[in-house]
């Protein structure tokens, strides 16, 4: 005698028993799932929205290296602004964050001055700095830290500039220029 019948495509698997390519797949799906009740996304600011509710309240340190708002507080804020938009037409944008400080990156690193910014086709924000550093940021975390290789060991990085990715590359492209030379 059966008690019950289970279907076999409801088999339990476990993360330790998936591929790390079937990992990736599931950490996409889960976000694009969590994206279709939210605002946004500024991905070198907001963590992925399956793991936003951060639970403070106030301003706090996320890492050694970035200290913000609250993710939840980052997305009301976004709301807000969206709602006042839609509600003011022909006033022009009015977006919430506009004029606070929503996150700090990278502030006690070191004693230097950001150059330039920009920002790359998957949404990571670049930095530039006058020591020479160049700084990938996204998803309130410093995702590489390299020092521009010149043609002169002094001055620092003047510019930044997103580039077009190449056809069949997911690596984000962006030129620099400084100390006597150009870097891709």
């Amino acid at each position: 005698e059966t008690l019950a019948t289970k279907p076999a495509s409801s088999t339990t698997k476990f993360v330790e028993d998936m591929s790390p390519e079937d990992l990736v797949s599931v950490e996409r799906q889960r976000a694009q799932n969590a994206m279709a009740d939210r605002e946004g996304m500024i991905e070198a600011l907001q963590l992925l929205p399956h793991h936003r509710d951060d639970r403070k309240q106030e301003v706090f340190q996320y890492n050694q290296l970035v200290s913000g708002l609250p993710q939840r507080q980052i997305e009301q804020d976004l709301k807000h602004g969206q709602k006042k938009q839609s509600s003011e037409e022909g006033e022009g944008p009015t977006i919430a964050l506009q004029g606070k400080v929503a996150m700090q990156l990278g502030l006690e690193l070191r004693r230097a001055y950001i150059n330039d910014l920009a920002v790359l086709e998957d949404g990571t924000c670049v930095s530039v700095l006058d020591d020479g550093h160049v700084q990938l940021w996204k998803n309130a975390a410093q995702q590489h830290d390299v020092v521009h290789q010149g043609l002169v060991r002094e001055g620092g990085v003047d510019s930044v500039v997103a580039l077009c990715r190449r056809r069949g590359s997911d690596a984000p492209s962006f030129a620099t220029a400084g100390r006597g030379s150009i870097q891709l």
